[in-house]
């Protein structure tokens, strides 16, 4: 064996710095070696010892942790444990601590890949404020779901920038600055912190809701359908479609459609388009009718009317269910002819009414007017009222018939010659006035004085009439015929069997008492048996 070269310098061996060869202690110790300068000295057993003990003091801190109130004796500041480059280094063999390059692996069948990695349904925590609890920040639980926090955790915080933009409490979902202080999901003021939607093309993104610089919440936007609800105290709950109105008039939880852009040209395939049109509300269905509420009218169907208040085509109906809810029961239209038709199929009649009262009545077999009217006939009227005519000049109205209160048939009226039917005394007639007493008779006719007697004659036919209570009659050559004499009597006999002609053209006035007139000719010895008839009561 070769040695290396020395030489003695005092009491210090030196050995020559191009020796070589390997200097043995023959299993001898090494004694009296000074402490350490260099990096290239040699250290005694007690120098290293006293910076880690392999057999007690670094097992010690691997089992018990740190001691002597949170630090260990055995590491001081600046210690470090360092493997070698490319290699793994195994912490703790009985829990699976492993420092790799680059990471760190923590427990038994961790994660295979990752900086740290940690095993399945195994948490990650840190200590609370109090330092008297653990509190959970996250885990992969066994249904492979990341989850962030746990039972102790009271809410999650997401920084950016020093400004916490997301905060996951127990009960609600905080986003953005400035969120909202209640409710389950919080967000900020204005567009920008608004709830927003991909569209089905991926290519933009659509308002979903936010709360503008009014405090207006606005559902949709831009090219979306814009919804707004009106939250100030001023207009509490009122709702918007597309715009807000100018000013809300002191309406109060109602609302208000903006006027449509263009109105649809075509019908939806089902439902109804519903939009404003200057003012108007319209309705199309998919059968293209369009029903508008206007602010004075209101218009149905295709082509309606363009005047009135209630406006429809033509030939359309105003219908109503039938009682029974069976059928519908046609009501009013205006047909082809331009013709206003009042009912219709399973119309069984029309009434027309006023107030409480039914004033006309049109069934399928009469016609019934006024209140109480009669409870037969085609044309039903009630009692005293009038079927009037107007004259030929449009000036007055002509009286035609009439039923008054004696229960007379009256042809005529006031300013007419009266005819009248006594219905309630067996079917008398009169004519004028009707008497004061039938004085029993039936079946008969009544002639009231002439209010003007006739002064002229008739081309043809006779006048008759009565004056003073006697019948008389005018025929066309002028005679006057009295055929029931009345007062006064023969001033001869004071009988009243007489009769009268008068004409200015024949000679004046003939009168001749029958009575005298018997008389004469039987003193004259002409019996009357060849010309009177005798009858009981004997002349």
């Amino acid at each position: 064996m070769a040695k290396p070269r020395e030489q003695q310098l005092g009491t210090i061996t030196v050995l020559d710095e191009d020796g070589s060869g390997t200097i043995t202690a023959s299993n001898a110790r090494i004694t009296n070696v000074a402490t350490p300068i260099g990096a290239a000295d040699a250290a005694t057993k007690d120098y290293v010892d006293g910076y880690i003990d392999l057999n007690n003091e670094w097992s010690e801190i691997l089992t018990n942790g740190n001691v002597s109130g949170g630090t260990n004796p055995e590491i001081s500041s600046g210690d470090r444990l360092q493997g070698e480059a490319g290699s793994t280094l195994d912490l703790f063999s009985d829990t699976g601590v492993t420092v790799g390059t680059p990471y760190v692996s923590v427990g038994t069948t961790p994660a295979a890949s990752g900086l740290l990695r940690i095993p399945n349904n195994t948490y990650i925590r840190a200590r609370n404020n109090a330092g008297g609890a653990d509190v959970s920040i996250c885990v992969v639980d066994t249904s492979d779901r990341i989850v962030l926090g746990g039972t102790t955790t009271s809410a999650l915080h997401i920084n950016t920038d020093g400004n916490t933009v997301a905060i996951f409490d127990t009960t609600f979902l905080s986003l953005g600055t400035n969120p909202a202080g209640t409710g389950a999901l919080r967000l900020p003021n204005a567009a920008a912190g608004g709830l927003y939607l991909r569209n089905n093309g991926n290519s933009a993104d659509i308002p979903g809701a936010y709360v503008d610089g009014s405090d207006h919440l606005i559902i949709g936007g831009g090219n979306a359908v814009a919804v707004g609800l009106d939250t100030t105290v001023a207009a509490a709950g009122n709702i918007w479609l597309h715009n807000p109105p100018a000013a809300w008039q002191t309406m109060i939880q109602g609302t208000f459609i903006a006027d449509v852009n263009t109105a649809p040209t075509g019908n939806p395939a089902a439902g109804g388009f519903l939009w404003s049109a200057t003012g108007a509300l319209n309705w199309r269905t998919s059968s293209g009718a369009i029903h508008t509420l206007g602010s004075t009218y209101y218009a149905v169907g295709t082509t309606p009317a363009t005047t009135g208040i209630i406006r429809l085509p033509n030939a359309q109906q105003i219908n109503w269910r039938d009682s029974g809810d069976t059928a519908d029961v046609e009501g009013i239209t205006v047909d082809a002819a331009e013709a206003v038709v009042l009912g219709g199929t399973n119309c069984t009649a029309i009434n027309l009414d006023v107030g409480a009262a039914t004033i006309a009545i049109f069934d399928t077999t009469y016609m019934s007017l006024g209140t109480t009217p009669s409870t037969a006939g085609i044309i039903r009227l009630p009692n005293n009222e009038l079927v009037t005519a107007r004259d030929s000049g449009d000036s007055a109205d002509v009286s035609m018939i009439t039923v008054d209160a004696n229960d007379d048939v009256v042809l005529g009226g006031t300013a007419d010659i009266d005819t009248g039917l006594s219905l309630t005394d067996d079917g008398n007639l009169w004519i004028g006035t009707a008497p004061a007493s039938w004085q029993s008779m039936t079946h008969g006719c009544f002639v009231s004085d002439a209010t003007v007697v006739p002064d002229g004659n008739p081309a043809s036919g006779i006048f008759t009439y009565s004056e003073s209570g006697a019948g008389k009659a005018r025929g066309s050559s002028g005679t006057i015929t009295t055929w029931a004499p009345s007062e006064p009597h023969c001033p001869r006999c004071d009988s009243d069997f007489a009769l009268q002609w008068e004409n200015p053209k024949y000679g004046g006035t003939l009168a001749i008492c029958a009575k005298c007139l018997v008389d004469a000719l039987t003193k004259a010895g002409i019996s009357t048996d060849d010309y009177a008839i005798a009858l009981p009561g004997e002349v």
